[in-house]
């Protein structure tokens, strides 16, 4: 295969591929991803920087809204054990 398709330029960084940095960390779809654009921004064409840190932006805006919506569930979860079944959440701790 093409060099463009096995290790095209703008997904190196030094000596490192982003895919060998995201896989070493095992990181997941949504950390690959920001990794990913913030190491690329400007080097595929320097026209293109600022989208492709919007896109890692993107994705770590939704990386941080799940595991903020995982931490209300594990929160509210733990409340179910501590009063033996009977969830008493109230105003914003309550879910929908």
């Amino acid at each position: 295969m093409s060099e463009t398709v096995n290790h095209p330029r703008h997904y190196g960084h030094g000596p490192y591929e982003a895919i060998e940095i995201i896989e070493a960390w095992d990181l997941n779809f949504h950390a690959g991803n920001v990794l990913k654009y913030v190491l690329r921004a400007g080097k595929k064409h320097t026209s293109t920087e600022l989208e492709d840190l919007r896109k890692a932006a993107w994705y770590l805006s939704r990386l941080i809204q799940l595991r903020s919506k995982r931490g209300a569930l594990h929160e509210y979860r733990h409340s179910l054990r501590k009063n033996d079944g009977r969830a008493r959440p109230r105003g914003r701790d309550r879910l929908a």
